[in-house]
């Protein structure tokens, strides 16, 4: 054997050799020779960690050499034998169990005794290996298959989960060696885990049915290591290291059953011992660990950093008895339950309760966020919102299961018995909820302000940041999560009692300072009582308290803080609470006024100017900015009627004032652009529902103008950047914003009154000039306003359609576009062009300057979009741009095909037929996956539009060359359709497929070209296999019936040439049920040459149906045509037809 040097190849080679050794006998001593060479390579180790690494990849045979080639090299001293080593060994030995076990028990051999294999091995051996047997059940490289998995699984549970716990518990109570100890509460906890995910726990779950694992819980309450396990977790001497095994062991113990109050099978008793123990954990560092204060916990110090580990052991620990176990027992402790242990129920969820609230209100993000999940869990619990599912249930789960007993479960199961099972536990659901609350509800009035103190920033939240204890990020994390629970918890508590809670907080923490006027309080009591009412305020009635409107008013009184991330805070939760009470506003209108005002020009132009430092304030500085904004933008948009009617025609001053405000935030170059161009939306909607045009039309050529002013300055100082995805300059986004800012507009008048020019294209005309300038010398450059530039005009023209046509800028739009694409190519322009003609089509009969601006941009998209495909036909080496750029050259082709006259119009521009053919030779070589599908799907759209045009009755007013030219051209568009369909089938949903291609695929199956309907016949079968059995009887059937109930017997022949090519991929069920019925139909058709095809299509179906359609249904057919019919040729297909199938059946 030559000896490769590489590791990967040198295994290879090995794997290779051991199978020689076993297969060929003759060459035994050669392959001996070198796999004793290979015990000396100085790169045997690697190799050998390898082989034993990769069990699913390795032969069982190999992987036994390998493993005892390591232990021959440690026996020798030629390695150290450590951990790495013993895991390497166990694991081979446990794969080596598990795959012969399941050989032996396929073959129906019986199977080794997993026990007596290891009885030999020492202590640390025999863990090793029991440590290991879980993990390789539960991988899915040892076994491929979920249905094997499961299976193995099974067994083991069965056979041995009780003699490993009895096993490792004796060897715990025999040992004083502490790495024994820990190892077998290490295996104690992994087989527990295992004892999950026998099919029956698996089954139950499902079901969503509440059960206790029988095969372990009576054992585990009697085993002297859980016992030891619960008294380690709990005592202040154990180290950190041991406690977190001890906490893994209990949270599989809390997993191993959902049956909480099952006192027959030790449920009941494990669950609440297991409390108990939570409880004497939580109670010693309850009193270590201070909650409420006002500083953020850190773990400086060896003490500090063992006291919060241990704590989060704890909460952990308590967040996982909360989601399946803690409301159960707050059921049993209702006073309306009775309960020979009540008490005893009583005092540990009373305790528990008691710790999940001190922990809440501990100052350390980790801590307190596991505590509040034991809260969210107690209200899913509460709700019925709880789940039993398991996530690991899905590695018993696959394809592979389908039929399967487990798949019957799975499917059967889950959906029939979960769904019975769920409605019936929300029937007891409501009745636990009614027997609960009480004694729950004071305890969420406990929760909720203790999270509103929570929920407090640090007051110096900047120099809080710099602190080891505290991070912004998890904190906003875990406001969020307090926000979500104080929410639900409405569910149990009043959302008014939370309401007027936050009131008091407010009037508690607010006074008025005399000299200034203004309202001073510590900003993170405030921003707190602000974030929580916008989770409550949902759930409450509205206009039923005085506390929102108080804070509405409160805000323009407020000492705001003037730096840092406190300044942004407090000015961010001013905009949440307006953004929310946008529609109360609108009804205010002195005060809607006056917060419009005071965030105009107190709030918003502060923002900016805030000085602040690191990544995480710069995402705040961001968000208050747009915070704000949409709070003004929210409120115009829902105020604006009241705006107009009692503020714009009522008191002209104080609408000039409000104008001039907002114009001034969007003219503010500090301030984020897109947080300005939210302001400049807010303006038209207002602006929209102004009384008359002319006043429309006015404010916003005044508004205009002001966005315009900036113009100038930007465009003098503009160089263009290398790359077109540099964002764009500010003031010519603005611009572009306040173009098509009204939405909307309002239009009282008849049809005889109406002006003639709609406001918005008004103002565009005006602007007309500035903005052929601003394109051609800025926008072209950059993407971001290309975008926004064809999306203004979208809006614009979508809001005139009635009128555009009338406009100057009607025509020149499209041909600045033109002159844009040609200098900038980008899809947008073509997407705009798209717009155009959907919106404009129907006028390409009467406008003819339209009709010729179409074909001139079609032909500009076309120069571009074929230089791209010849470059390369298969499409696969274009960038997502550039594919992008092709598929909408196709989609704006066939919109304008489907309006513009292609023989008088179209044919002589000349790019027609060109790019037709270009798009077949595309579709050849294209394959179809994620990058080419847009385009191939556009390329056959713009070919089904001009097949469309081509169909007949013929092409009339066309020379004949023309003429043949197209429909021989059209021939190879339907053949190249119907090529690409099976393919486009497999890459497009079966919902997108059947409502976009189907209907033109079994159009084709009457095409007037006999070639095309034998391949449209021949292309069912491709779809049937792509799309499925079911998919094909439900959508190519009807077809076919129907075909063969038309008129035109060619059609009907049809109908059975497409029998044929179904039945080649149906199974024999669906062609007798489905295909059958066909042809038996047509047995006394009219025409002959239909009943002779008859005949034909019976023969070839014979092979692909029961054989008792044969004898029943297809014989008697043919015997009858055979004998009976009038027509000579009948007579002799049906005849020859039966003595082919007699001469199969004798052959």
């Amino acid at each position: 054997m030559t000896v490769p040097n590489d590791p990967r190849q040198l295994g290879e080679a090995i794997v290779q050799q051991v199978n020689l050794l076993h297969t060929s006998p003759e060459a035994a001593k050669s392959v001996t020779a070198a796999l004793e060479e290979f015990q000396h390579h100085p790169r045997a180790l690697e190799t050998i960690r390898l082989l034993l690494s990769n069990p699913s990849g390795t032969p069982i045979q190999a992987e036994h050499y390998a493993a005892h080639t390591l232990a021959t090299k440690i026996q020798l001293k030629a390695v150290p034998a450590g951990n790495a080593v013993l895991r390497q060994l166990s694991q081979a030995t446990a794969d080596y169990l598990l795959l012969s076990n399941q050989q032996l028990k396929s073959n129906g051999q019986q199977t080794a005794d997993l026990m007596e294999a290891i009885t030999s091995l020492p202590p640390m051996g025999k863990l090793a290996i029991l440590s290991q047997l879980p993990d390789e059940l539960m991988s899915t490289k040892l076994f491929l298959h979920a249905v094997d998995r499961g299976a193995v699984t099974d067994d083991m549970v069965t056979k041995y989960c009780s003699k490993v716990l009895s096993l490792v518990d004796e060897m715990s109570s025999n040992t004083k060696d502490a790495s024994v100890t820990g190892e077998c509460i290490v295996v104690f906890r992994k087989w527990i885990k295992l004892a999950r995910f026998s099919s029956k726990a698996r089954n139950r779950r499902s079901m969503g049915d509440r059960a206790a694992n029988e095969l372990v819980l009576p054992a585990i309450l009697n085993l002297s290591i859980f016992r030891n396990v619960l008294v380690a977790f709990h005592s202040s001497s154990t180290p950190v290291s041991v406690m977190e095994q001890c906490a893994f062991v209990l949270s599989e113990c809390l997993s191993v059953t959902t049956d909480t109050t099952d006192k027959d099978s030790g449920s009941f008793e494990m669950v609440l011992a297991i409390a108990e123990a939570i409880v004497m954990l939580g109670r010693q560092l309850s009193e270590a660990i201070p909650a409420g204060t006002d500083s953020f916990i850190s773990e400086t110090t060896k003490y500090d950093w063992e006291l919060i580990q241990r704590s989060k052991l704890m909460c952990r620990l308590l967040s996982e008895f909360g989601l399946t176990h803690f409301f159960p027992l707050v059921v049993l402790a209702s006073p309306s339950v009775e309960h020979p242990e009540k008490e005893r129920i009583k005092a540990v969820v009373t305790a528990i309760l008691q710790l999940a609230l001190h922990f809440v209100r501990v100052r350390h993000v980790e801590l307190a966020g596991t505590a509040l999940e034991f809260w969210y869990s107690a209200l899913s619990g509460f709700l019925g919102a709880s789940s039993l599912e398991d996530e690991e249930d899905d590695l018993f789960f696959d394809a592979s299961t389908q039929g399967t007993a487990e798949g019957s479960s799975r499917s059967l199961m889950a959906l029939l018995g979960a769904r019975e099972q769920r409605i019936a536990e929300r029937v007891l659901q409501h009745q636990n909820q009614e027997m609960t609350l009480p004694f729950l509800e004071p305890w969420f009035k406990e929760l909720v302000p203790a999270l509103l103190i929570a929920i407090c920033c640090p007051a110096d939240i900047e120099k809080a940041d710099q602190d080891e204890g505290f991070e912004i990020e998890p904190f906003v994390d875990f406001r969020e999560s307090c926000a979500q629970v104080i929410s639900d918890s409405c569910s149990i508590v009043d959302p008014e009692w939370i309401i007027e809670q936050i009131g008091e907080t407010l009037s508690q923490c607010c006074q008025t300072d005399q000299a200034s006027g203004l309202v001073r309080a510590p900003w993170q009591r405030v921003e707190a009582c602000i974030y929580v009412l916008t989770a409550v305020a949902p759930k409450a009635v509205a206009g039923q308290d005085e506390v929102i409107p108080g804070l509405l008013r409160l805000l323009p009184k407020l000492d705001y803080p003037r730096e840092g991330l406190p300044a942004l805070l407090l000015r961010t939760g001013a905009g949440r609470i307006v953004l929310y009470t946008s529609c109360y506003l609108a009804e205010q209108k002195e005060l809607c006024v006056t917060l419009l005002n005071f965030f105009c020009e107190t709030i918003i132009p502060v923002l900016p100017t805030v000085s602040t430092s690191g990544g995480a304030s710069r995402d705040i500085l961001k968000l208050s900015q747009k915070v704000c904004t949409d709070a003004v933008k929210t409120v115009l948009m829902a105020s604006r009627m009241m705006l107009v009617q009692s503020v714009a025609t009522k008191d002209r001053q104080q609408w000039e004032h409000l104008v001039q405000g907002l114009a001034s935030v969007c003219l503010l170059q500090t301030l984020d652009i897109d947080a300005r161009i939210s302001i400049v939306t807010g303006i038209g909607s207002v602006f929209a529902v102004l009384p008359d045009w002319e006043q429309i039309t006015a404010s916003l050529e005044d508004f205009c103008r002001l966005t315009a002013e900036p113009l100038s300055k930007s465009l003098q100082d503009y160089r263009p950047p290398h790359n077109n995805m540099v964002s764009g300059p500010p003031a010519v986004k603005l611009f572009i914003a306040s173009l098509s800012c009204c939405g909307h507009i309002r239009n009282d008048y008849s049809a005889d009154d109406e002006p003639s020019t709609h406001p918005l294209l008004a103002n565009l005309e005006e602007y007309w000039s500035t903005v052929q300038q601003v394109v051609m010398s800025v926008v072209i450059y950059h993407q971001d306003l290309s975008q926004q530039l064809c999306v203004a005009f979208g809006h614009i023209f979508a809001y005139t359609r009635d009128v555009a046509p009338q406009s100057a800028v009607f025509i020149p739009t499209l041909q600045l576009v033109s002159e844009a694409f040609r200098a900038a190519p980008l899809s947008c322009w073509m997407q705009l062009v798209r717009t155009f003609v959907a919106l404009f089509g129907e006028l390409t009969r009467v406008h003819t300057e339209l009709v010729n601006t179409l074909c001139d941009l079609s032909a500009t998209f076309v120069a571009h979009s074929s230089s791209l495909q010849q470059s390369n036909m298969s499409l696969t080496a274009l960038t997502t741009d550039e594919s992008k750029m092709v598929a909408e050259t196709y989609l704006v082709l066939g919109e304008v095909l489907r309006f513009v006259d292609l023989v008088h119009v179209v044919l002589p521009a000349g790019w027609l037929l060109p790019t037709t053919k270009l798009a077949i030779a595309c579709l050849e070589a294209a394959p179809i996956d994620a990058q080419t599908q847009p385009a191939i799907a556009a390329m056959l759209h713009f070919l089904e539009r001009l097949v469309t045009w081509t169909d007949p009755p013929p092409i009339i007013h066309a020379a004949e060359d023309t003429e043949r030219v197209c429909r021989e051209n059209c021939q190879l568009v339907r053949m190249a359709i119907l090529q690409q369909t099976p393919k486009l089938a497999t890459t497009l949903s079966a919902k997108t497929f059947t409502t976009e291609l189907l209907a033109t695929v079994m159009r084709w199956l009457c095409d007037p070209v006999y070639s095309v309907r034998v391949a449209a016949t021949e292309n069912l079968a491709n779809l049937s296999v792509a799309m499925g059995t079911s998919w094909a009887v439900e959508n190519i059937i009807p077809h076919l019936q129907e075909l063969s109930k038309n008129s035109n017997y060619l059609y009907r022949m049809t109908a059975l040439m497409g029998v044929v090519s179904m039945a080649n991929v149906l199974d024999e069920k669906a062609c007798a049920e489905f295909l059958m019925p066909l042809p038996r139909s047509l047995v006394q058709d009219s025409v002959a040459n239909v009943r002779f095809n008859v005949a034909k299509t019976l023969k070839s179906i014979t092979s692909r149906v029961p054989r008792r359609t044969v004898q029943h249904e297809i014989l008697p057919i043919l015997q009858k045509l055979a004998q009976r019919d009038t027509d000579e040729d009948v007579r002799f297909f049906s005849a020859n037809a039966l003595e082919d199938l007699r001469n199969a059946k004798t052959a």
